[in-house]
């Protein structure tokens, strides 16, 4: 508050004496008003103020002078007054603040006149204000003389004389904001590193100003006079400005300075410039610091040549200090970057290559300490200007993988550990920090890699078979994420093929799948040492430890993985061990940090229990066997530790395997995308060549090969390449069915095409062939499920287009896969009802009695059910087998004929169905799912009643009506069950005066009980209120169980009253 106080004083007292200046200047009292002048310049002294303040305090003295340099221009056009003499007297006045200040004036004012010896008063100016070393004075002293001299420095044509002025003041300005950090105490280190932030732009902005003398005088007009005055400054920032840049930068010693005056210099120049000077400006970087971040620096030239090549304007450069003038660097830049062209020929484009190319090998040979951290930074920059602005894209990023090659060999020698980037490692191989114009350039672009780029392939390789799984998989799931995001390659794409590589298809896709074979299987299991449930209980004290630490390192520990709690338990057990063998081998006593150690560790709480009690021992006994004892707790101590670190082995191993199997199913699916990414069926398809056929019956082979090395796992990527082969087959039939239409006399069929057909038949046998194996060698329903299914979608295709022995074979395949898998499993029932409503799709299996053949096995099949309600439900869908009805087919194909579905009618075989599920449903002992299964049957018996054309059904009417009368009494029966529990309900809730109630027994038998046990019953006191509110719910839910089949049956009912006034059938069935 005081100093605000304070501050407030003095600009009051600025403003004072610059009243008293001005009345002055009026009596023409020169002397009288420097003084004055002399007075408020003396307030920048002071340090104690805060950089907000101290210009604010500049600022207000600054605006007081400008009346100042108004007189003197004023008095020097009469001639009243010699600037000359003025300038001179100024050098001695007392104080350098003041002194500084009033010569930068008059020297401004005199730089305005004519016949002044210009260089002389500039050369003069930088001199003095070298007196003021104060790293904040000194930098607003100078920040002065540039606002004051540059409207001068632009208008004058003195050029190199100008820049030298300036560089001048860069290099003095450089020098005090450097020196800034290394003033005041340690504790305000912080506060320094925040003021170099805050005025960092008033270095930059010496950058600008010699960038407006250079150039932006010249960029107006288009005649060829600015033009060479442009190459004329070019070769003067090559030669002159650019060598002293780069040696103050280096000369300055700092990583923060270095850093930030190479992203200054970037973002001021013009991209011509930088391609001009490329060659020293990458040169410079490798004389900078250690710590300075070279692959940031370069990063960063390489987005300006970015952006300004592709015509976009750089990130405007904001002061960060809210009282500092904002001086931005793009205002002044904007003009020269609409002039610049920056379209990059090829030869330009490779060029520049070259030299980035050389930049790296230069750092190879002088091996310079720099990280792989680093190292890879600076490389995905110059990836991103090769995808970007370069040409040759693939020819370069593969010679630039090569030096990759040699870092994974060992012939570079890295500051860091390869192992322990690793991350890095797979972001530059999948391109994460990449930007591409769409995410399948992106995807395209690493396919045509690993085809035809052997650096980039061994990269992978090299990385694969480091010898650690999951990282291996982390690194190919990535990348093969982003490939199957492609939507335009095609395996069949010569893009990118050079003259010396002929690759044909096969192999390309060989080289492919090589690449990712390794996530065909899974991990294996992990080994545990110990028992699960030793492990369960030794993992939970260590959660438990998390508890009692402090706020800040319980985050610390949970923020740590599984891997990094174990190396530091490595770490901390470890030295423990080796102390206790050496004091025993020493026989000395174990040192006090033994105790407090074996504490501190935590892993299991009688590991506490016995440290305590070491603890205590060690300081009472002081007998003759207190080595002794020492030494066998040392021994239980250590074999305590060796266990808790195999638990903490046995958790990390069984967690990373948790982890492979929760993203399993996304790898698995990303393998199976790949098919249709790399091959374009659908284009291929519309050639109707039978030669793309037979390239995609080709690949389709390569990939079986290849996803055969999975195991178990081809039940997730098999289905892709069968269901491609019947698009296969139905296309085929498609173009073997107009072909035969478009001639004009009846011919055969295309040869070619039947040929296609049988062999991609047998193709499809086969790869559910060895589906079939494998469910049988793993034991895996679900896989048997799954090529039961498929066996029975192919039949189907086949019996569509009347190939009725190859639908026979698959049927029969089916049947097999049915009785050795799934005869036992869970999915019978529901294989049994897929397998009969395939079959009663069928309608080329009625000759040489093939269907009849297979739908009373199949009948057999569900006769022989172990669930009495399963087996009543599989034989009356069953019956349908003898009932075939007319069916529509898939679009593709047109209508052909069917052979009278009358031929294979048998309603003797219906009515055994029937009769047989009836009874079934008659003997189960539960009455709501027998109702239930009975209600079903009469809906089937409706179905054949109303759908037989010839009235001559077996399902007649008499036996319609002895099934609705078996209804009604079970019905009856459950009404009574319902009545039964609903006056049981309310004689809970009966008052006391009632003498007598009815109540249901849990056996189903109903008894009277008087008032007297009915109040004994009532009066029981009730502990837990939920458990009476479940009992009094257990009724309700048993009377809504058994309304369902009682408004099932009234609905049938209703069904069959409303018919009677269309079918006068209808009539004769009883409800």
């Amino acid at each position: 508050m005081a100093n605000t106080e304070h501050f407030e004083y003095v600009q009051s007292i600025i403003k004072q004496e610059t009243i008293l200046m001005q009345r002055c200047l009026k009596r023409n009292e020169i002397i009288k008003s420097f003084k004055h002048a002399t007075n408020f310049l003396l307030f920048l002294r002071n340090s104690v103020w805060s950089l907000e303040q101290y210009y604010k305090i500049q600022s207000l003295c600054i605006e007081s002078l400008s009346p100042l340099s108004k007189y003197l221009l004023l008095k020097n056009k009469t001639m009243d007054l010699d600037l000359v003499e003025v300038y001179d007297y100024t050098q001695y006045i007392g104080n350098v603040i003041p002194r500084l200040y009033l010569m930068i004036t008059v020297g401004i004012c005199l730089l305005q006149c004519k016949d002044v010896p210009y260089y002389e008063i500039l050369k003069d100016l930088t001199e003095m204000t070298r007196c003021e070393q104060h790293p904040i004075r000194g930098l607003f002293v100078r920040y002065y003389l540039y606002n004051g001299t540059k409207n001068q420095l632009i208008k004058s044509h003195y050029i190199i004389e100008n820049c030298s002025f300036i560089l001048s003041n860069f290099e003095e300005m450089n020098k005090l904001w450097v020196r800034l950090q290394h003033i005041g105490s340690f504790d305000e280190k912080r506060l320094r590193l925040k003021q170099r932030n805050q005025l960092k732009i008033m270095v930059s902005s010496q950058l600008v100003e010699i960038k407006a003398i250079l150039i932006d005088q010249h960029i107006d007009n288009d005649d060829e006079t600015n033009k060479e005055k442009l190459n004329k400054s070019l070769d003067i920032y090559k030669k002159t400005v650019l060598p002293r840049i780069l040696n103050n930068i280096i000369q300055s010693h700092d990583p923060f300075s270095q850093e930030y005056l190479f992203e200054a210099l970037f973002q001021i120049f013009p991209s011509n410039y930088h391609r001009s000077t490329l060659e020293s400006l990458l040169s410079s970087t490798l004389n900078l610091l250690p710590s300075t971040p070279i692959g940031r620096i370069v990063s960063k030239l390489i987005v300006t040549l970015n952006l300004q090549g592709n015509g976009a304007k750089p990130q405007e450069n904001e002061c960060i200090t809210k009282g500092l003038e904002k001086v931005s660097i793009e205002e002044k830049s904007k003009k020269s970057i609409a002039k610049d062209t920056n379209i990059l020929s090829d030869s330009d484009g490779q060029e520049i290559f070259q030299i980035f190319w050389s930049y790296l090998h230069t750092i190879n040979e002088k091996e310079l300490n720099i990280s792989l951290h680093q190292y890879i930074t600076l490389l995905e920059s110059i990836i991103q200007l090769v995808v970007t602005s370069l040409p040759n894209k693939l020819k370069n990023l593969s010679t630039l993988f090569k030096i990759f090659v040699m870092i994974f060999s060992g012939d570079i020698l890295v500051k860091d550990d390869k192992n322990v980037i690793k991350n890095d490692v797979i972001s530059l191989l999948a391109f994460e920090n990449i930007k591409f114009s769409s995410l399948s350039e992106k995807s395209s672009l690493i396919i045509n890699l690993l085809i035809y780029s052997d650096p980039y392939r061994t990269i992978i390789t090299n990385s694969v078979d480091d010898g650690n799984p999951l990282y291996n998989r982390q690194l190919l799931n990535l990348l093969l994420s982003k490939i199957v995001l492609s939507n335009n390659f095609s395996i069949f794409d010569e893009q990118y093929k050079t003259e010396n590589s002929n690759i044909d298809t096969s192999q390309k896709l060989g080289v492919i799948l090589t690449i990712f074979t390794p996530l065909l299987k899974d991990l294996p299991k992990p080994e545990i040492t110990l028992s699960k449930d030793k492990i369960v209980k030794k993992v939970e004290p260590v959660s438990s430890k998390l508890n009692h630490l402090p706020t800040n390192e319980q985050d610390q520990q949970s923020n740590k993985t599984i891997g990094e709690q174990l190396k530091e338990f490595d770490r901390t057990s470890r030295p423990s061990s080796q102390d206790d063998s050496i004091n025993h081998r020493t026989n000395s006593h174990p040192p006090k940090q033994e105790v407090t150690h074996s504490s501190t560790l935590g892993k299991d709480s009688t590991l506490k229990s016995y440290s305590k009690n070491t603890n205590v021992t060690h300081l009472k006994d002081n007998g003759p066997h207190s080595k002794s004892n020492t030494h066998a707790n040392n021994i239980a101590s250590s074999q305590q530790l060796v266990q808790d670190r195999k638990i903490l082995r046995d958790q990390m191993n069984i967690l990373q395997f948790q982890k492979h199997i929760y993203f399993k199913m996304e790898e698995q699916e990303n393998i199976t995308k790949m098919f249709n990414t790399l091959i374009p069926i659908e284009d291929l398809l519309k050639n109707h060549d039978v030669d793309d056929i037979e390239k995609i019956l080709k690949l389709i082979l390569t990939f079986r090969n290849w996803y055969f090395k999975g195991g178990e796992n081809i039940k997730f990527t098999y289905p892709i390449l069968i269901t491609n082969l019947w698009r296969i087959i139905r296309q085929c039939y498609i173009l073997n069915f107009e072909t035969i239409n478009d001639k004009d006399e009846e011919s055969s069929a295309d040869p070619q095409f039947i040929k296609i057909i049988n062999q991609t038949f047998k193709y499809t046998a086969r790869f559910l062939n060895e589906l079939a194996k494998i469910s049988l060698s793993t034991n895996n329903p679900e896989i048997a499920d799954l090529s039961f299914k498929l066996n029975l979608q192919t039949a189907l295709l086949a019996d569509q287009m009347k190939y009725s022995e190859i639908s026979y074979d698959f049927l029969s395949q089916s049947f097999s896969i049915f009785e050795e898998a799934l005869g036992s499993s869970k999915l019978e029932y529901q294989s049994l009802v897929y397998l009969t409503q395939t079959l009663h799709r069928t309608r080329s299996l009625y000759e040489e009695s093939r269907y009849e053949s297979l739908i009373i096995r199949c009948t057999l099949h569900a006769s022989k059910l172990l669930k009495k309600q399963e087996q009543c439900r599989a034989l009356y869908y069953c019956s349908h087998l003898w009932w075939p009805t007319k069916l529509n087919f898939f679009d593709e194909v047109q209508e052909y004929d069917i052979v009278n579905p009358e031929n294979n009618l048998n309603k003797k075989r219906i009515m055994e169905c029937l009769q047989r599920s009836l009874r079934l449903a008659d003997s189960l002992m539960d009455n709501i799912q027998s109702c239930q299964l009975m209600l079903e049957l009469l809906n089937q018996c409706l179905y054949y009643f109303e759908t037989d054309a010839l009235h001559e059904t077996e399902v007649r009417t008499n036996y319609i009506n002895g099934l609705i009368d078996l209804i009604k009494t079970n019905v009856r029966a459950l009404e009574m069950e319902r009545s039964l529990g609903e006056n049981e309900t309310s004689a809970n809730n009966t008052t006391k005066g009632q003498t007598h109630d009815i109540v249901c027994g849990i056996d189903g038998t109903v008894i009277e009980i008087s008032q007297q046990d009915l109040a004994a019953i009532n009066t029981t006191p009730t502990t837990n209120p939920t458990s009476s509110q479940e009992n009094n719910h257990v009724p309700k839910d048993v009377t809504e169980h058994s309304q369902v089949p009682i408004d099932g049956f009234k609905r049938i009912c209703a069904y069959i009253a409303g018919k009677r006034a269309y079918d006068g059938r209808y009539a004769a069935i009883k409800v």
